[in-house]
Order: C-alpha cells, then sequence, then structure tokens
C-alpha cells in the first residue's frame, strides 16, 4: 500500500513549516523589552553626565567664588579678630565699603562700635543715649551702618544716641563680658540687651566657629569667667574664616541637596529652650548684674527678644528661652520686649519682607536669615515707641526736646 502524504510547497519541508506558523508574540516581546531597556540605559547615561557636568561646573564656580574672596580678602579684612578675653571681637577703625553686597559697607570706629564716628564718656545734652548689645542681629549682619535697628532708632527720633555693641557670633555670656570691658564706661539711659533664643545655646559652648571663647560658671553665687584667655585654635581655620573658604561650597548644589535632606530626616530645633532649671541660673544672674549695673547708672535695662524666621512659622517647644525671659521680665520687673509675639500677629508676607533671602547674588550667605532693612526699621520703630513711653523718656521732657 502506498502511504499517503500531504504536499507542502516546493522548498519547504514540513516542520520547516510549522515553525514558520508558530506565533510572532515572543519575539516582539523581546524586541520592545529590548529598546526599552535601551532607551532606559540612555536616559541614565544622560542623567548621569548631566550631573557630572552640573557638578563640574558647579566645582569651577564655587573655585571662582573662592579666587574672588582671597583676592577681596587681601584688599581688606574680616571685621572681627581674636581676642584673648572675649574670644573675638570688632576690629577697631575698620572699614569695608562692599563688605555685604556692593555698597552695603561696614565700618568699625575707634572703641570697636559699629560707628561712624567715637563717643564721648558723658551723653550730649538733650540726648537719650542707648547702648544696644546682642549678636550678629544687632549688629546687622547683611546691611549697612545706617540700616541696623540700632543706627534706625537714632534715625527715627534726632533726639536718640545709638551706640551700636553688637558682635556677631556672640552668646550671652560673652555679651555680658564685652559691656563690662568696652561698654560700661559709657553714661547711658537705656541698655538693651538684644537675644535670640540660640544665643543662651551658645553659653554652653568653649568653642565658637574657629575661635575658643569664654564661659561663665556660677561659684558661691557669683559669676566667673572660664577659659580665659582664650587660645586660637588654629592659623586654618583663621584662614578659612578669612578668606570665607567654606561659603562657596556651602552654595554647592551637591552640599544644599544634603543638607536637605538631613533637615527633612533629623529637623534642627526652629526654637531652643534650657535643658534644665540649672542651665537658667547663669543667664538669670547675668540679667541680675545688668540690672544692678543700669540702677547705679541711673540707666533703664530693656530686654528684647528677636525672632528667626523659622520660629514665627513653628510652634514653641514646652520651655523656650522666650519663656523664661518672660519668667524673668515678671519676677525682676525688668521691660521686655519679646518681637516673637509680635510678629507673630503680622502677615506672613509681610515678615517675609523682613529677613534676608537666600540670593545667588549675596557676597556673604551668612547673611541670609539675618533682618533686611524693613526688617531692621519696624523693629527700631516699635523701640521707640516703647522707649517713649518709659521712664527713661523722661529726660527728654525734662529738657524740653
Amino acid at each position: 500500500m502506498t502511504e499517503y502524504r500531504p504536499e507542502t510547497p516546493a522548498g519547504e519541508s514540513g516542520p520547516t513549516r510549522r515553525a514558520s506558523q508558530a506565533p510572532s508574540s515572543s519575539k516582539d516581546a523581546r524586541g520592545i523589552r529590548g529598546g526599552i531597556k535601551h532607551f532606559l540605559v540612555l536616559a541614565l547615561c544622560t542623567v548621569f553626565v548631566f550631573f557630572v557636568l552640573e557638578g563640574f561646573c558647579s566645582s569651577l564656580l564655587a573655585l571662582r567664588k573662592i579666587h574672588e574672596n582671597i583676592v577681596r580678602a587681601r584688599a581688606s579684612r574680616y571685621h572681627t579678630q581674636f581676642d584673648k578675653q572675649l574670644g573675638w571681637a570688632n576690629i577697631p577703625n575698620y572699614y569695608e565699603k562692599d563688605y555685604f553686597n556692593p555698597g552695603v559697607y561696614v565700618r568699625i570706629n575707634s572703641q570697636g562700635f559699629r560707628s561712624s564716628g567715637p563717643f564721648d564718656a558723658k551723653v550730649p545734652p538733650n540726648t537719650l543715649r542707648i547702648v544696644c548689645v546682642g549678636d550678629s542681629m544687632t549688629f546687622g549682619t547683611g546691611v549697612d551702618n545706617d540700616h541696623t535697628w540700632c543706627q534706625d532708632l537714632a534715625a527715627v527720633d534726632h533726639r536718640f544716641e545709638a551706640v551700636n555693641a553688637g558682635v556677631p557670633g556672640y552668646g550671652v555670656d560673652q555679651m555680658y563680658l564685652h559691656y563690662l570691658r568696652d561698654a560700661a564706661w559709657l553714661d547711658h539711659d537705656v541698655m538693651i540687651l538684644a537675644v535670640i533664643g540660640d544665643d543662651f545655646r551658645r553659653m554652653q559652648l568653649r568653642i565658637f566657629s574657629e575661635y575658643a571663647k569664654p564661659t561663665l560658671t556660677l561659684r558661691n553665687d557669683q559669676l566667673v569667667v572660664d577659659n580665659v584667655p582664650s587660645p586660637v585654635i588654629s592659623r586654618l581655620g583663621s584662614v578659612v574664616r578669612r578668606y570665607r573658604l567654606i561659603d562657596p561650597i556651602l552654595q554647592l548644589s551637591t552640599v544644599r541637596a544634603e543638607s536637605w535632606v538631613f533637615q527633612k530626616l533629623l529637623p534642627a530645633p526652629t526654637t531652643y529652650g534650657p535643658t534644665s532649671a540649672q542651665e537658667e541660673q547663669i543667664p538669670a544672674k547675668v540679667i541680675e548684674a545688668l540690672q544692678v549695673i543700669n540702677k547705679r547708672k541711673n540707666s533703664v535695662l530693656v530686654l528684647v527678644y528677636l525672632p528667626t524666621e523659622e520660629e514665627l512659622v513653628s510652634n514653641d517647644s514646652p520651655r523656650t528661652w522666650r519663656h523664661f525671659l518672660h519668667d524673668e521680665a515678671a519676677a525682676t520687673g525688668i521691660v521686655l520686649v519679646d518681637f516673637g509675639d509680635i510678629m507673630r500677629q503680622l502677615p506672613a508676607d509681610q515678615v517675609q519682607q523682613f529677613y534676608i533671602a537666600p540670593g545667588p547674588q549675596s557676597l556673604y550667605p551668612a547673611d541670609v536669615g539675618h533682618f533686611t532693612n524693613d526688617g531692621n526699621a519696624y523693629v527700631a520703630q516699635k523701640l521707640h515707641d516703647l522707649l517713649m513711653t518709659m521712664e527713661g523718656s523722661q529726660k527728654l521732657a525734662a529738657n524740653g526736646t
């Protein structure tokens, strides 16, 4: 019997034909997956190259900025220097016309105050002299001499004479020691001690920036100065600060991104508070000592709390240094002006105008978060209105001015 076999097209065997008739979807799927992989690899390479180029360009810009800072620093000097009693202090007779930004100058007089001229020990006739003691918010980081809140007091009222004894970075301990050594010889009608929350934390430190600093302790209920004379930490630290080598690095996108991530993972407190009742004893003693000195001088001591912008949008901790100041003011009868309470009543867009925002054009990134001209003017006007209702203003009335 003859075996029957179905016919197949010429040149094509039966198995080959069956293979050709198999679905081609698997080949198409493999082709799509391969295309996606190639696309992803190309995209990742493009992103990687972009970030490498961005980092390279940012680094070049940072190096250029460092070079500019070095050139600028050689033509001028940082406005503070090592001080064996205070850690650091303003450099007498310092002047830099473009310190913070073009035209934003810093001038220190021969007595170490941020002022254009020296002060006599005696208060001029028909004048209310105000000594402003504080940190960088009082010194006026980011603005020129004429637009610090202390100098604005004299601009608001020509009968006022303002002595700006602020020094950036000071804690309450250094403010007290600075006043005793460099400003207590002046007669004055009002002394303003202006602080932020971090000024109390700095009291616990023995080193701040590249400088060692003095600290205060209590012995037999008396304030005693420790860690003095303050040694120079290192030559490298002074060079880094003088030439502002860190500032351009802090502006690198990578550094700012890492900082943002760490802030999200480990947010820093926006308000600072005492960790124990013992921690409050030393600043309380400082305030008490200043009150005694002011009474002896027939002067009025005024405590001023200056909030950071972050504080105004956050909730207070159960116990902050603001609370401490309120308690001290209530217990001693000292006048307290809490701008934290005052500014919280203002519209958010107005408050935003009071603080220097980050900007690529700033020659001095550390000015971010300090008062703008508007912020300083607001503080000065509020303080002026308060001072005109206080006993210190009676001197002006008595002189018919």
